[in-house]
């Protein structure tokens, strides 16, 4: 709400509809976009993010303030990613996790609240994050993974959690059911290798060190030493 009101009070001719628009509009996505709940038979945690509400795109060229008929953005059909990620704040991977689970949903924010979805063809689709608790666990992860094929008809894409060690074998059950990934916490090569439905958005492991090896012996280092930790 006070973000909100931030950016749009000041302009003019936005009168106190719009305004009241805008306030109905931010308290039903906080509502509706975080539900948290649990999957008993399995006790995983897991969140889902989403927008299910009409979005307005405010007419440029317009000086009036916004009407109804001025709400422009229907998110008629849903995109929906999956996957693992550490939530609990005992996990080992828990303080990581959260920061890239924070910046993946501040893609899905703007994918559906700035962008108004994503165009395919002439529908919009808004896009849906479904996040579970992977608690650090490779069996874990490997039971959400198998968990969320057999269910592929409500996933599109899959998303990965922190660390290689975690993504490795989610991977393999992914690149076996011909599933695309996006892994965004793994560097390790044996992630990716031989696995052409497996991207990632990290340097491999691999070249880790190749800009900065080659900075030093540009400016005279005779060795290095490096520190790795196995995640």
């Amino acid at each position: 709400f006070f973000l909100y009101a931030t950016i749009y009070l000041p302009r003019p001719g936005l009168k106190m509809k719009g305004v009241v628009n805008l306030i109905l509009v931010w308290t039903k996505l906080v509502t509706k976009s975080l539900l948290i709940h649990e999957i008993q038979s399995r006790r995983i945690i897991s969140v889902v993010r989403d927008s299910d509400v009409p979005l307005f795109i405010p007419n440029t060229n317009s000086s009036s303030s916004i009407e109804d008929d001025e709400w422009k953005c229907k998110l008629n059909k849903t995109i929906v990613l999956s996957g693992p990620m550490s939530m609990n704040s005992n996990d080992k991977f828990f303080a990581t996790g959260q920061l890239q689970l924070k910046a993946m949903e501040m893609m899905v924010d703007y994918i559906n609240n700035d962008r108004c979805g994503v165009l395919v063809g002439q529908s919009r689709y808004s896009v849906r994050m479904r996040t579970f608790g992977d608690e650090s666990s490779s069996d874990t992860t490997i039971k959400i993974g198998d968990a969320l094929v057999k269910d592929s008809s409500e996933n599109n894409f899959y998303l990965a959690g922190y660390s290689s060690s975690l993504t490795g074998p989610y991977a393999r059950i992914l690149q076996r059911e011909d599933k695309v990934l996006i892994a965004g916490g793994a560097a390790a090569v044996s992630v990716f290798k031989d696995k052409a439905n497996i991207y990632g958005t990290f340097p491999p492991t691999s070249k880790y060190l190749a800009q900065a090896i080659a900075g030093l012996a540009g400016v005279g280092a005779k060795s290095v030493a490096s520190i790795w930790e196995d995640a």
